[in-house]
């Protein structure tokens, strides 16, 4: 079953208004501008990385389309990682 699929974990997350916001500093560094769901992958992942039972270390993957913008979210998660130490 699917139903444990962190995505239907996240997605109850953000309906009850329970999805951390990305921090300001990321889209502020970025070259491009973050689309909707670009700001929603970051929260996703501050939500995953920030919760106690987040596996450590984590891994990740993000399922996007081609051009996307993966390597700006990635670049946009370095500037977060780093800065949490």
């Amino acid at each position: 079953s699917d139903d444990n699929f962190l995505f239907k974990e996240l997605a109850s997350l953000r309906k009850y208004k329970h999805i951390l916001p990305a921090p300001e500093y990321i889209a502020a560094n970025l070259n491009l501008p973050v689309r909707k769901y670009q700001r929603e992958a970051f929260e996703n992942f501050i939500t995953h990385f920030e919760s106690p039972t987040c596996p450590k270390p984590t891994q990740v993957l993000f399922h996007m389309a081609t051009g996307s913008g993966k390597t700006l979210i990635m670049a946009g998660l370095i500037l977060y990682l780093y800065a949490q130490g």
